[in-house]
């Protein structure tokens, strides 16, 4: 797993809004954009910023694994026809502004669900791992994306999150995945071929309809070991207070005490 504050390169994002929702306040709204396609930029790596100004905090892409680890030498896989699939993630702190996969194909105006669940502490990123869908709660809106936009060559897909805040802590595990509600998905995602390029993470399936019915998403079942989607994490820094309102805060409390005491 690698970590940034910076990255040299830039990516133009086309901005295709896919849909939106106001989320609970305790939520995340999804707006999805389609970027560049790779093949066309030569672009080997995720972008440093996002399209809503997230910095990069985590690439699978990871070249000191050999070409598999790369975007160029990594390998198509199908996704799962009315399942869920993802990836996990862990380490990350900050809150969560953007989430960009690299696609090889995607038929246009099929309806994708996309959920994020916080699987608590540790990293899930074991061959044969296993997490309980159905124990889990969305932090997402429930937005269904119901028109996915098609495209025949690789390219990054952004997900933008929007509407509520979520802040990650780096001691948990998170499981962001897209739920296939039309039944009928035949895209082509790109992931890491033969290595394992993010220690703490893993690809995982959900199969059997709406993850939230299923009792289990099982990692590792593309290419028989421990593989990743190639996946970028974009976060934001958490707001801190500024000082002077601690001195509020803090004068507030020393008033309320001196009110307790002289009553």
């Amino acid at each position: 797993m690698r970590k940034y504050t910076s990255f040299s390169k830039t990516s133009t994002i086309v901005a295709v809004v896919l849909a939106a929702s106001l989320g609970a306040a305790a939520k995340a709204a999804v707006i999805a954009t389609v970027g560049t396609p790779v093949a066309t930029t030569g672009i080997t790596d995720f972008a440093a910023s996002s399209t809503n100004g997230g910095s990069l905090a985590l690439s699978t892409v990871n070249a000191s694994k050999g070409a598999g680890g790369t975007i160029a030498g990594g390998v198509s896989q199908g996704v799962v026809a009315g399942g869920s699939f993802g990836e996990t993630f862990y380490g990350i702190s900050g809150n969560l502004a953007a989430i960009t996969e690299v696609w090889n194909y995607s038929p246009a105006n099929i309806a994708y669900r996309p959920f994020l669940f916080d699987l608590g502490v540790g990293s899930m990123s074991a061959y044969g791992s296993v997490f309980n869908p159905s124990a889990q709660t969305n932090l997402l809106d429930g937005t269904t994306l119901s028109a996915f936009p098609g495209f025949a060559a690789q390219s990054f897909l952004e997900f933008d999150f929007s509407g509520g805040s979520i802040t990650l802590d780096p001691t948990h595990s998170y499981a962001f995945g897209l739920y296939d509600t039309s039944g009928a998905a035949s895209g082509f995602i790109d992931r890491a071929n033969g290595v394992t390029t993010d220690p703490n993470g893993v690809s995982y399936v959900i199969t059997g309809g709406d993850p939230s019915a299923q009792t289990n998403a099982y990692s590792s079942q593309w290419g028989g070991g421990v593989r990743n989607m190639f996946v970028g994490v974009y976060t934001t820094a958490v707001a801190t207070p500024e000082p002077a309102s601690l001195g509020i805060v803090g004068l507030g409390a020393v008033a309320l005490l001196l009110r307790k005491r002289s009553a």
